[in-house]
């Protein structure tokens, strides 16, 4: 009886010490917490939305206890969209200076917010790795997509995210857009212009004397070429009798013009004329007046200058000069004095005048 009380008063003790080992045990099982990642984060979400504490065990859930990295500042705002999309921005910045931005599209606030931990984790380890990386060009963060699992030999896994969509806002860099040059020269300009010109000169060969006149221009210049109608009147050209008296005479032309104008704001180039006229001559102070005319059919060489007075070369002055010779020359006869005047083989013509252009 005596050893059964002392076999019953052992047992006893043992029963009443079970569960103090047994708590011994499981204190001794449970695992210590994951440190705190290095991480400060700005959490904007509506009420009822993961807050802070929750994301940041989230990511030292996700990295275990690998926190080698230097300290993170992120700041994360979500929001809610009139069509019941959750948005997230995240923005973090590292101690080096690194930069990044995100925009993700999530099904619910949960959804935003177990992104948000996914990206600060994924930031903590590539900043480690840049830590005990020789290389020195920067390395361009790499962003997680909901659809795939990223692994590393060095860094923990990091859950996939079913749920969100991601996308990123690129920074590119301000370039120089290099201006369209433009041609250097005005008769490399293929849109037709239409232009109307007015000149004074003096023409010499096909009057008796020098005469002078005025011309009126009208013409379409398109590129180097330019074609146009002209009509002149010149007069004053007298031819003296060895009597008393004399006659006048008077040109009334009308022809066209081809050139070919090189340059910019200052043009030049050579042309090309044919036209035809009526020379009519009267006699003055004789016996018995009278007046005649004929036809007269001229063609010439020349060159044309014209400066533009503007920047856009709407208005410019011209300068034409011209050597010609006269195909069908006409005699003038008078009576009782007899030959009066007959146009010389070869004229010569010079005007000066302003066009405007349309």
């Amino acid at each position: 009886m005596r050893g059964g009380k002392k076999i019953a008063a052992a047992l006893a003790t043992l029963l009443a010490a079970f569960p103090f080992v047994h708590a011994a045990r499981a204190q001794l099982a449970t695992p210590p917490a994951a440190p705190a990642p290095p991480v400060t984060l700005t959490w904007n979400a509506p009420a009822g939305c993961s807050d802070s504490e929750t994301i940041l065990k989230e990511v030292a859930h996700l990295r275990g206890d690998d926190v080698r990295a230097d300290k993170l500042d992120a700041t994360a705002t979500v929001s809610l969209d009139p069509s019941g999309v959750w948005n997230l921005q995240i923005t973090t910045i590292l101690p080096n200076g690194t930069h990044a931005e995100r925009q993700i599209q999530a099904e619910s606030c949960k959804a935003a917010a177990d992104a948000t931990a996914s990206i600060l984790a994924l930031a903590l380890t590539q900043a480690a790795a840049s830590e005990t990386s020789t290389e020195t060009a920067t390395k361009t963060e790499a962003i997680p997509t909901a659809t795939a699992t990223s692994t590393s030999t060095s860094a923990p896994t990091v859950a996939p995210r079913p749920s969100a969509s991601i996308s990123t806002v690129t920074h590119p860099s301000p370039s120089r857009t290099k201006p369209k040059s433009r041609s250097s020269s005005r008769s490399s300009d293929l849109t037709p212009h239409l232009y109307f010109g007015a000149s004074l000169g003096g023409t010499s060969g096909d009057l008796p004397s020098l005469g002078f006149g005025a011309l009126g221009e009208i013409g379409v210049a398109y590129g180097a070429l330019r074609v146009e109608t002209y009509g002149g009147y010149w007069a004053l050209g007298v031819a003296r009798f060895s009597k008393p008296g004399g006659a006048r005479f008077q040109l009334l032309d009308a022809g066209a013009r081809t050139c070919l104008s090189f340059g910019d704001t200052f043009q030049v180039g050579p042309c090309a004329a044919f036209e035809l006229g009526s020379l009519r001559g009267e006699s003055f102070d004789v016996t018995r007046p009278s007046s005649g005319s004929a036809l007269n059919a001229e063609a010439l060489l020349g060159g044309l200058g014209t400066l533009s007075l503007d920047k856009s070369g709407l208005f410019r002055v011209r300068a034409l000069l011209e050597i010609g010779a006269d195909v069908d020359r006409p005699e003038f006869v008078l009576d009782g004095v007899g030959f009066v005047h007959q146009p010389a083989p070869i004229v010569g013509r010079g005007t000066v005048g302003a066009e405007l252009r349309f």
